[in-house]
């Protein structure tokens, strides 16, 4: 901490002079020089650099921007929690590196469990089509014919195929081979996921909510929706305060299963189940859902 804001002092010494100065002269030795204005402008340490850290911090980034663009997608708020993420890679040495950092993806995507494979076939479906172009010349009147037979190719097949590797059928008697160039693969996401890819990484988001994670999203709305509410008071940070609500069935579950959560966010002593006489109202909805809120102030 101490290297990097002296560090950070030196960097911003051009731009914000005083305040630079005053970190500087909190943090000065004897033997340095009087005024951080008349230090050293700071230089890359080549020898601190860890790449190893960098890769994987990229690759992790990577993850999730790609999951956050497929929330964005899906009108998925982040403060929705998903029960899982499933990351892709070929390299098992890339996936071992993001599997360290899997604490990371989770809690910046809000996702409960982070899972790691190197077969796509954990997010996606294959299936072949014919490349007419290519295989019409090459089968003539035996075209017709092929199309059910190249469409049922099953996953291996088609991954032996996309792989470079010949694969021989049989068609009315005749041995045909097939090479990547005859056909097409097509990838459909497997249902409930929504699926992207970017690199080195295909990712996939499980979109499907159930009561429980419906349950948890409401109450991170609900602590939301209070923070907000106290920032319209003008409430100090460290401002205790008692919370009222009044709303349906589904919002009351939400804050009994997660009052400590919400008190604890919040800095509340209490969260009541009623609303009238309190020192700020105020009419919200939580993901659509009608809600009267009260707070006052301890």
């Amino acid at each position: 901490l101490y290297e990097v804001l002296l560090g950070l002092c030196k960097i911003a010494a051009p731009f914000t002079p005083f305040i630079a100065e005053t970190i500087y002269q909190n943090l000065r030795t004897d033997d340095m020089p009087e005024s951080v204005h008349l230090c050293d402008f700071p230089t890359a340490a080549d020898a601190t650099r860890d790449e190893v850290l960098e890769g994987q911090m990229a690759l992790v980034m990577s993850a999730v921007e790609q999951g956050r663009t497929l929330r964005a997608e899906y009108k998925i708020k982040n403060r929705q929690p998903l029960a899982k993420m499933v990351v892709v890679c070929d390299d098992k040495k890339l996936l071992a590196n993001i599997q360290e950092l899997e604490s990371l993806i989770s809690d910046e995507l809000n996702v409960r469990e982070v899972v790691f494979s190197t077969d796509s076939s954990a997010l996606t479906t294959i299936q072949a089509k014919p490349n007419f172009k290519q295989l019409g010349p090459k089968l003539g009147p035996l075209m017709k014919k092929a199309v059910p037979l190249i469409n049922g190719l099953s996953n291996e097949q088609i991954a032996r195929i996309a792989s470079g590797e010949a694969v021989t059928v049989e068609m009315d008697g005749q041995c045909i081979e097939l090479m990547v160039d005859d056909i097409e693969v097509m990838r459909n996401p497997k249902e409930g996921l929504a699926v992207s890819a970017e690199g080195s990484l295909v990712v996939g988001l499980d979109t499907q909510l159930n009561e429980d994670l419906l349950t948890e999203g409401l109450a991170r709305e609900f602590v939301h929706t209070i923070q907000n509410l106290r920032k319209e008071m003008d409430l100090e940070v460290t401002q205790r305060i008692r919370i009222g609500y009044q709303g349906d069935e589904a919002i009351r579950t939400a804050v009994a299963k997660y009052q400590e959560y919400i008190e604890s966010e919040t800095l509340a002593l209490s969260c009541e189940a009623t609303v009238g006489g309190w020192d700020f109202e105020a009419e919200s909805e939580l993901n659509g859902r009608p809600c009267k809120l009260s707070i006052s102030a301890c």
